[in-house]
């Protein structure tokens, strides 16, 4: 999780702990945020009278890939192929009993492999999900204009909200992930799954009408600010296939302007505010930076 309060977490756990069905929380502490110097008892008592166990994993990386397989490495070696595997960022701010459900639901009951969650993304009467809507989406289709027949980037496509950090499954899958390490880790995990897609149960479910969480700073130097999280996700996108990136920028930049009134319009049409010139603005920052990559590969 990211650098997030005790506080945050605290009110995640004080919703998860009236969970009857899950047996252990995996809480994955990453980064140096003195706010989280507690010991494990501090989130042990958030619990109380509700869950058998909360466990505190500390990992010395900013890396969302990283603190994930710290915590997939303790949840196998302690279940083996015996557990479903819930992952959420501790940011959650819409958390429901019927939003776990939904995600256990299609492995628990019908025995599948993989459910991955999706939801709209609006919140305070505008839109949200920036990153998915103007970078990973025009970006995708950008590449599949040079690779049209790509089964992978056609799989990438397919889902709904390919960012969503929060998915279901069978302990089983772990040895077998490979990820990335950084914040391209929703991704590189759905690319994982395509190589074994054939052998496996995938879902998607809808699991909430509206997913709130607290929002990254566009700053551009931030560490962890909406900026660095788009470069590792371009970085990763545009390392998948090989590519001409002088024409990977232009069609990028006509599919996000495309992005951004289509998106304008289902705002208009939802009654909710847009501001196109905040979203253009923020396409220029992640063009930039694709074209510094073609300047850096040549």
């Amino acid at each position: 999780m990211r650098h997030y309060s005790l506080r945050t977490i605290h009110n995640l756990l004080d919703q998860l702990k009236t969970v009857r069905f899950l047996h252990e929380i995996v809480v994955v502490l990453n980064g140096t945020n003195a706010e989280l110097e507690h010991d494990n008892n501090d989130l042990n008592d958030s619990t109380e009278g509700g869950l058998k166990c909360v466990s505190v994993l500390r990992v010395v990386s900013s890396g969302k890939g990283l603190a994930l397989k710290a915590g997939f490495d303790y949840v196998y070696q302690h279940y083996q192929n015996n557990a479903v595997v819930v992952t959420m960022d501790a940011d959650l701010q819409s958390f429901s009993f019927d939003y776990l459900l939904k995600l256990v639901y299609p492995i628990a009951v019908f025995g599948g492999d993989f459910n991955k969650g999706y939801y709209a993304r609006f919140s305070n009467n505008k839109l949200d999900g920036r990153l998915t809507r103007l970078l990973v989406l025009p970006l995708l289709n950008a590449i599949q204009a040079q690779h049209p027949t790509s089964e992978l980037l056609q799989w990438l496509l397919a889902f709904r909200y390919p960012l969503s950090g929060d998915v279901a499954m069978s302990s089983r899958l772990l040895p077998q992930l490979h990820f990335s390490e950084h914040w391209a880790y929703d991704l590189s995990l759905l690319t994982s799954l395509y190589q074994a897609k054939q052998k496996l149960e995938i879902y998607q479910t809808e699991v909430s009408d509206n997913y709130e969480h607290l929002h990254r700073s566009i700053e551009k130097d931030a560490a962890l600010g909406l900026m660095e999280v788009a470069k590792d996700i371009s970085d990763y996108l545009t390392a998948l296939l090989p590519l001409d990136r002088t024409r990977l920028i232009a069609d990028y930049h006509a599919l996000s302007r495309q992005y951004c009134e289509k998106y304008r319009k289902l705002a208009l049409f939802n009654g909710l505010f847009y501001s196109q010139e905040a979203e253009q603005n923020l396409i220029a920052q992640f063009l930039m930076h694709i074209e510094f990559q073609a300047l850096t590969s040549v």
